[in-house]
């Protein structure tokens, strides 16, 4: 016996069984559900191919489906054993399908066979004719018109579609699925006095028969015309609507369609109530979509304590993967990074967001990513500790590990272990690539708190000449200068290059008012402090320490006490 004969048999056998353990099972496929009696004989046509047991004595009527089946299995058979679908042999696959839809034109499983067949061989326009060749036999077929509607449909084939469809609307008028089939055409075609009319037939239907996705083209269409009452009248219907709840497509297709609406309350409504109702039945990928989209809601309707409730729902759940947290703090972290929180203390944003990844490192602890992005979160929140301790539990710390560790360390004034962190840097050949401009601002800044002048004026010259046209290296290593009554001319060359480059920094034209007032020009000091503070538009006690040092001294010397002491730094008693 061949291996197709045995595997047809095994497929069959084990159905065979299956319908004598459960009396309502159905035999092999659940396409021939309603046919009970006469499955068992079609099934043993089956198997009596394969030469295991007798044929039975089948009616006329029932030969042509007995064969139809056998040519499905067949079909099937065929399609797994192969390696990929181009290497299938489509001219024995493609008719023993035909033949099972011709058998059972009203089924669905062959039909379905057949296009994902066409489909993955990239085939459209085979599948089509196959269909039009089906509907010679099978004129009025429901679904064989349907499927020949869509897929002329996919193609742009409108006119073909237009008439396939007419003849549909012909055959059942009334019929709700072939309805909707109409209204997607419509829509694509920009027909929207009709399709409004054809919504209002959809309005009249009983739930019953108005499916979502009868009420998502009609939130498509009025969000195209901009009529947006009635789309959220649509979309709280939707909502509400018991079958929207069922696991199936619609339930990947709403929260794009609320989302669009800025329906958040209804799409925070609706994902409550999809995961209440299938619990632990939700495909993976589904939950991570609905985890975006709970998420997203949360945050447009500016609910934090909601948000935070959800993502403890999230880390309750054992079987939760932790792609859910990464979906849940992304959009968390983008929406710090765009600053659109005004109303709103970020650092709760925060705090959900390093909760997240807490969960995340705690369950992966070897994956030192999560460790990585929760120290810098820790840094942002102003956890300088806990982000160095967290910090000193990587292994193999990398280069950019390492500049963050001696950030943290001048954070937390221990200036003396940030510059050894430093000085080992400076022996590693393959540490070059990360030595940019940041890295000798911070490098200079170390040296210069240690007492080590002419060291942090050595450093900022080599980044000077490593980056000449950064405007930071110049303002840092003038102001130096300055402050230290050193090469003054230099200092104002320095600065005044910056300026040239970045003209309404405060920090910069601070500078330049300060060595306006070492080279003992108080005026010229003067007229540009203002200036620095107007560039600010900051209130004075919010002005920065360095500059209201700066600013306080140059008005003493310009004959202004009174006012200088207005702008003395700020301590606990003032």
């Amino acid at each position: 016996m061949t291996t197709l004969r045995k595997n047809i048999f095994f497929l069959a056998f084990f159905s065979l069984v299956a319908h004598c353990l459960a009396e309502d099972a159905p035999i092999l496929s659940d396409w021939m559900r309603e046919r009970r009696t006469d499955d068992w004989k079609i099934a043993m046509a089956a198997v009596s191919e394969c030469g295991f047991a007798p044929a039975p004595e089948l009616p006329p009527e029932l030969q042509k489906e007995s064969a139809g089946y056998l040519a499905y299995l067949q079909a099937k058979y065929l399609i797994s054993a192969a390696t990929s679908p181009k290497e299938a042999d489509a001219e024995v696959i493609v008719p023993l399908l035909v033949q099972a839809i011709d058998a059972f034109p009203e089924e669905e499983a062959p039909v379905i066979e057949l296009a994902m067949f066409r489909d993955n061989r990239g085939e459209k326009k085979e599948f089509i004719e196959d269909l039009r060749s089906l509907l010679e036999h099978h004129p009025d077929t429901l679904r064989l018109l349907r499927l020949l509607a869509m897929s002329l449909m996919d193609e742009r084939q409108m006119e073909s579609a237009d008439t396939v469809l007419r003849h549909l609307l012909e055959v059942a008028p009334d019929d709700s699925a072939n309805l909707l089939l109409w209204g997607e055409f419509l829509f694509l075609q920009h027909r929207s006095q009709e399709l409004g009319d054809l919504i209002q037939r959809f309005d009249a239907m009983p739930d019953g028969e108005c499916s979502p996705d009868h009420l998502q083209l009609a939130i498509r269409h009025f969000r195209r015309e901009d009529q947006l009452a009635e789309a959220l009248r649509e979309a709280e219907r939707l909502v509400h609507h018991p079958k929207v709840y069922q696991i199936s497509q619609t339930a990947y297709q709403v929260p794009p369609v609320l989302t669009s609406l800025h329906a958040w309350e209804l799409l925070r409504q609706f994902v409550t109530q999809f995961e209440k109702q299938n619990a632990n039945n939700i495909p993976a990928d589904l939950r991570r979509r609905l985890c975006r989209a709970c998420t997203n809601a949360n945050l447009a309707l500016r609910d934090y304590d909601a948000l935070g409730k959800y993502l403890e729902e999230l880390i309750a759940t054992a079987g939760n993967d932790l792609d859910l947290f990464n979906i849940f703090a992304a959009p968390i972290e983008l929406l710090i990074d765009d600053g659109e929180q005004p109303d709103k203390d970020p650092q709760r944003l925060l705090e959900l967001s390093a909760r997240a990844y807490e969960t995340m490192m705690l369950r992966a602890p070897r994956n030192m990513k999560y460790r990585r992005h929760l120290c810098i979160l820790y840094t942002v929140m102003g956890a300088h500790q806990k982000a160095l301790a967290l910090l000193e539990t990587l292994q193999s710390p990398t280069p950019e590990d390492q500049l963050l560790m001696a950030d943290l360390l001048i954070s937390l004034k221990r200036h003396e272990e940030a510059l050894a962190i430093y000085e080992q840097f400076e022996h590693g050949q393959q540490n070059r690539q990360y030595r940019g401009p940041g890295y000798y601002l911070q490098y200079g800044y170390l040296a210069e708190q240690l007492g080590e002048t002419e060291r942090a004026l050595a450093i900022l010259r080599k980044g000077l000449k490593a980056y000449p046209n950064s405007p930071q290296l110049a303002n840092s290593l003038g102001f130096i200068m300055a402050d230290h009554h050193q090469n003054l001319d230099e200092a104002k060359r320095l600065i005044e290059l910056a300026l040239k480059k970045t003209p309404n920094s405060p920090a910069y034209l601070d500078s330049l008012a300060w060595v306006y007032y070492r080279q003992g020009d108080v005026q010229q000091a003067l007229i540009y402090m203002a200036k620095a503070v107007q560039r600010s538009a900051l209130s004075i006690d919010e002005l920065d320490q360095e500059l209201r040092g700066h600013l306080q001294d140059i008005l003493k010397d310009a004959g202004y006490p009174a006012f200088a002491e207005v702008f003395a730094p700020l301590t606990l008693e003032n």
